[in-house]
Order: C-alpha cells, then sequence, then structure tokens
C-alpha cells in the first residue's frame, strides 16, 4: 500500500534526505529471483524491561515478520532495552538491527541513527501492546517521512485508566459509546494508517463501531505468541534448584490491580498513585485467595509442587507474602518460591516444562502455550480488554475473572490434571490459529513496507 498523499511530509522542519538515501541491499533484486526490492521495516516495541510479556513483544513481533518474509531487513526502534535484553536479542536474533533515539519537541528525531533510520526505512510498524503507547513517534513518522505506518496486535480501550469491571460489563459498556467517542487526533492517525491490528475482538469492535478508516482493520493477536526465545540450559538449572521434574510441577504468578510504576520507576508519586495503591490494599488479599486454593487443590490432587514466579520485577516480593507461605501441613512442603526476577528466556524455558501455569498475569500463559503447556488468566478488574484475547483464539477456558472465586481456578486446576493431554492439545491448537493470524498480519505488513519501498524509492 503505497503512502497516502495527505500524509505528505510537507512543511516537516526535520532533515530529509529522501533524494540523496545511501541505498541498502534492499534496493538490490531478492535471491529468490523475484525481482522485488527487500523491504526495510522499523519496528516501536520494547516498552519496559521490568515486565517479561512486554520484552516479549519484541522478539514476538520480529519473528513473525520473519517467517512470513524471510528476506525482509528489520530495525527495532526499542524505547527501553537493559543490557539483558540486550543480550537476548543478541544471541537469538543476531541479523536485527537495534537503533536509539526518540523524537524531539519539534517532532523530528533527536539522533542522527534515528535520521537515517527515518530516511532508510520503508514502513513504521507500531508493536503489540496494551494501547497505542507511542502514538505520538509514529504521528511524527508520519510527517516527517509520508510513508506508511501501521499498528500491529494493540489493544485500544476505550476506557483511560481501565474501569473496575468485568469483560462482559467492559463490551457493555463499549456498545454503549457513541461513534464519535475516539480522540480525534488518534481518529485521523489510524485512519491513514495502512494496516490496524487489534490484538482482541473487543478493541476490534469499539474501532468498527467508531468508523476507524484504515484500509486494513482486522483482529491480529498479541506478538507474544509468536515467540521462541528460551533458555533451556538456565531453566534447566532453576528445575535442579527447586526439584522439579518435568511435567511435574505448576508456575503460579501473582500481581496487584494497580502496577506501582512510580516504585519501580523511582518517580514521585502523586494523588492518583496514592489512590492505586489504597485500591490494591483493599483487595489483594482477596484476589490472592482463588490462587492459593488452586495451589492447595493442584498439590492434593497431584502430590507435584509448585512454583511462584514473577512476570513483573515486583512480584518477587508480592509472591513470597501473599502466596509463598500459610499453608496446611500437606501443602506447604511443595510450594517454592523464585526469590529473583528472571529473564523472559528462562522463563520461557521453565514454562515450556511445566504442567500448567496460571495467575494474574495475562502473558505468561501466553509465552507458556508455545509449548503446549495449558496456561490460565484470572483476569483482575482494573486490567484491559486484552483478555478477550484467549476466547478469539478458541481458549475461552483459558480466562477467568478473579471475582468468579476459587471455584473457577480450582475447575481449571481440576481439568488440567484430569485431561492433560485434552489441554495440551487446545492449548497448542490456540496458538497455533495465533500464530496463523499474525503470519497473515505479517504477510499485509510485508505489502505495505514493499509498496512504500517502490513509492519512497524509484
Amino acid at each position: 500500500m503505497p503512502a497516502r498523499a495527505d500524509a505528505g511530509h510537507a512543511g516537516s522542519p526535520c532533515r530529509l534526505t529522501l533524494s540523496g538515501i545511501t541505498f541498502h541491499h534492499s534496493n538490490v533484486p531478492s535471491p529468490k529471483g523475484t525481482g522485488h526490492m527487500t523491504p526495510r521495516i522499523l519496528l516501536r516495541a520494547s516498552w519496559q524491561t521490568a515486565n517479561i510479556g512486554d520484552v516479549a513483544h519484541a522478539p514476538g513481533g520480529i519473528q513473525a515478520i520473519q517467517r512470513a518474509a524471510p528476506d525482509a531487513e528489520i530495525v527495532l526502534w526499542p524505547v527501553w532495552l537493559d543490557e539483558r535484553e540486550r543480550a537476548m536479542l543478541a544471541a537469538h536474533l543476531p541479523e536485527v538491527t537495534i537503533v536509539e533515539g526518540g523524537i524531539d519537541a519539534g517532532g523530528c528525531p533527536d539522533s542522527a541513527a534515528l535520521q537515517a533510520e527515518f530516511d532508510a526505512a520503508d514502513l513504521l510498524v507500531h508493536g503489540s501492546g496494551p494501547s497505542p503507547l507511542r502514538a505520538g513517534d509514529v504521528r511524527a513518522w508520519r510527517t516527517v517521512t509520508g510513508k506508511p505506518y501501521g499498528f500491529l496486535g494493540v489493544t485500544f480501550d476505550p476506557f483511560d485508566p481501565p474501569q473496575q469491571a468485568t469483560l462482559p460489563e467492559l463490551e457493555l459498556m463499549i456498545g454503549q459509546l457513541p461513534p464519535v467517542y475516539l480522540d480525534a487526533g488518534l481518529r485521523d492517525l489510524l485512519d491513514h494508517a495502512a494496516f490496524v491490528y487489534c490484538r482482541d475482538s473487543l478493541s476490534l469492535a469499539y474501532l468498527r463501531a467508531q468508523g476507524v478508516r484504515s484500509d486494513v482493520l482486522e483482529l491480529g493477536p498479541d506478538a507474544t505468541f509468536a515467540c521462541d526465545v528460551v533458555d533451556h540450559e538456565a531453566a534447566a538449572a532453576t528445575m535442579a534448584e527447586f526439584g522439579l521434574a518435568e511435567g511435574r510441577f505448576a508456575c503460579v504468578i501473582p500481581a496487584v490491580r494497580w502496577t506501582p510504576y512510580y516504585r519501580l520507576r523511582g518517580f514521585a508519586p502523586g494523588q492518583e498513585h496514592w489512590r492505586r495503591d489504597a485500591v490494591n490494599a483493599l483487595y489483594t488479599e482477596a484476589d490472592m485467595a482463588p490462587l492459593r486454593e488452586g495451589i492447595v487443590a493442584w498439590v492434593r490432587r497431584t502430590g507435584c509442587p509448585v512454583l511462584i514466579v514473577p512476570e513483573m520485577v515486583h512480584e518477587v516480593e508480592l509472591g513470597l507474602r501473599y502466596l509463598a507461605s500459610g499453608y496446611p501441613d500437606d501443602v506447604q512442603p511443595f510450594v517454592h518460591h523464585l526469590p529473583r526476577f528472571w529473564p523472559l528466556e528462562e522463563a520461557a524455558g521453565v514454562y515450556a516444562r511445566a504442567a500448567a501455569v496460571f495467575g494474574h498475569e495475562c502473558h505468561s500463559p501466553i509465552i507458556a502455550s508455545s509449548y503446549g503447556t495449558p496456561g490460565l488468566y484470572v483476569r483482575e478488574p482494573c486490567d484491559t480488554v486484552k483478555g478477550r484475547m484467549y476466547a478469539d483464539l478458541g481458549l475461552p477456558h483459558a480466562q477467568v475473572e478473579v471475582t468468579d472465586g476459587a471455584a473457577a481456578v480450582v475447575g481449571w486446576v481440576e481439568r488440567v490434571i484430569d485431561d492433560p493431554a485434552g489441554m495440551r492439545a487446545v492449548t497448542r491448537a490456540g496458538n497455533e490459529r495465533a500464530r496463523a493470524l499474525l503470519s497473515e498480519a505479517a504477510t499485509v505488513v510485508t505489502k505495505a513496507a514493499e509498496d512504500g519501498a517502490v513509492s519512497w524509492r524509484r
């Protein structure tokens, strides 16, 4: 899809060198002899490193595109990478280039490297996330370059901050919104996007009801479903540390309703942060009860252990406080706690060997699904509409509301115990469905990049 005529760069204060680009090998016909130029895709992702789910978005998106277009050049434009994540990308995706920089107050790239990438890339992709987190960066790309852009696997929750409601309640609320509810600036950005892939059907229904006019407005799952980044050696060492046998243990992940970002990132809290802390203080004990009951049911039915693990940094302490102790004497010896935050690839290796993964976080079950390990997302009411993605992929059993109580979690645990092969087959089918949809989306992404190359490199 070529860039739209009204998405040009006229009047941009940024330096443009479209007539003097140093052409990459993408201008050479592909080795397959198709005569097509190899597309160069700039992926805006890697939102934070305190969450292995957010870490997984970038490699998942890269791998989804690579599977659809092995010859594509992919450049990662990260928001936040630490040395641990840089080492992971270098080890597992060494062919991917990383470009640093941001957008300055004038709407221009603030580094020479990023400016050069704005000149060279054919397409900007906003990666999977809980919202269009970097819509401003996409807007800058559109203004500066006029080249195509799009959104891959993003949740568009109309309520910000998220409401304390279940998914059925949110669906009802979304249905009450007038068609002029969507922010005008975001509407304009989405209308002119080459593609908008929503990672859940509630987001998709919302944007369609709002009349968004992108050429492609479809369901496109979270890119984490396509992530294959695993460290088997680290996983084996962790299992040995706790005496875990493959297929004979479960992993459990706690969370609070509101993530205390001011503590994780070291900035001063304000009134809204204090309000959220108060909500957490009110509900955390009760929200942990269904997980605790699930742990008891698992241990007593199987005689196998449980490992309490984090998806986010602060959940190490959370798990120790709420889930690691206080069980009956016949259960307590089987409950173990990982006393540190762990890398994505180690977590993936452990989840691959687990019999079950369940808890309050959305992405650990997704990571586990790549290996057929059944997972359950026990959604808390302050989460976004992203939780609908499980039902969208034929996995309605993989998500319950914490307000459904302990019976919902225990029932799922018993289902895994009673029919392990069946649950693994259903889980694999859900992951394969996600990957098939991502493959279709990645094909569209690549076509948009190729059209951009034809438009801008002639």
